[in-house]
């Protein structure tokens, strides 16, 4: 059985606003793809799918991406690394499994935010341009420039496939060394994303107006914090052994990292906004989310005999 597959054109985007830049580029612009299926009249289908038949013509299926489906999109080089102007989009349904799967095994309310989102917009390199230089970041989501309204305008007006902007996560898929981020460690990014989408959302339902950028970022690394804590649980509970994997002193480092990040976004905010951040995580504050993330992380390196430093 063969089941052609490929990435179809979807359009163009500004490849720089309000202090982002996606590289490669041309000429300003980002090219943009989505995945799909395309089965020939004597395939079979996988259970669940359906082929629509009309005039004798086919439909294109959209198909969940692979890792490699991924990269090649944006050619990647016989090293790895990004030379193609272009970002693949697609749904959360349809995102490699193992980027999905995170999320789902930290929990089903962590599974169903990832799932709210519009579309995850996987690209090359996002970069975070501004007076100190240029230097690689994890991704965007359009919250993070509400401020400028004049610029998230003149974006949205040159990106017209984007039918829920408030939902949509813009992810860098390549490190800063231009190497592809394997799909088990890109949920660091978006998981953080995820946050901020959230919390833009629950700032508008409750009237938060006033709930400013650094308070915005507290809240997606507690969430960030959330989401590792129970992810790292829910691994163990399965294996173990996995405290025995290198992979388990790296979680412990970004944990340490997320916390010092709380940390210095808790030092921007308003008494007030601590105030309200305390009251949308049960009136928990920031000191005492720290507190027990450090004890969850000691807690942990108790299992092992090495500590792990911060990065």
């Amino acid at each position: 059985m063969i089941i052609k597959t490929g990435l179809r054109n979807a359009g163009s985007f500004p490849a720089r606003t309000a202090g982002y830049e996606i590289f490669p580029s041309r000429n300003g612009r980002i090219a943009a793809c989505q995945p799909y299926k395309y089965p020939t009249r004597d395939n079979d289908l996988a259970v669940g799918e359906q082929v629509f038949q009309a005039d004798n013509r086919q439909e294109y299926l959209s198909v969940r991406l692979t890792m490699s489906h991924l990269f090649s999109a944006m050619g990647a080089d016989s090293r790895g690394q990004a030379v193609e102007n272009k970002a693949v989009i697609t749904s959360p349904g349809l995102v490699p499994a193992e980027i999905e799967r995170s999320f789902s095994l930290a929990g089903p309310e962590f599974a169903a935010d990832f799932a709210g989102l519009a579309n995850i917009v996987f690209c090359p390199l996002v970069l975070e341009v501004d007076d100190r230089g240029v230097r690689w970041s994890p991704g965007f989501e359009l919250g993070m420039f509400y401020h400028e309204p004049v610029l998230q305008r003149s974006f949205l007006s040159q990106a017209k496939y984007l039918d829920d902007p408030a939902r949509i996560v813009f992810v860098s898929a390549f490190s800063a060394e231009k190497l592809p981020i394997p799909g088990e460690e890109l949920h660091w990014s978006l998981s953080f994303l995820v946050g901020r989408v959230k919390i833009n959302a629950l700032a508008v339902a409750k009237g938060l107006s006033d709930f400013g950028e650094s308070a915005r970022d507290c809240y997606a690394q507690i969430y960030q914090i959330r989401l590792t804590q129970n992810l790292l649980e829910q691994t163990l509970a399965a294996d173990p052994s996995f405290n025995s994997n290198s992979k388990f002193m790296i979680i412990l480092k970004y944990l340490i990292g997320f916390d010092q990040m709380v940390g210095k976004a808790a030092n921007l905010m308003t008494p007030a906004e601590k105030q309200r951040l305390a009251g949308l995580f049960g009136g928990e504050s920031v000191d005492t989310t720290r507190r027990y993330n450090q004890a969850f992380v000691e807690a942990m390196l108790g299992t092992v005999d090495k500590e792990p430093t911060a990065s």
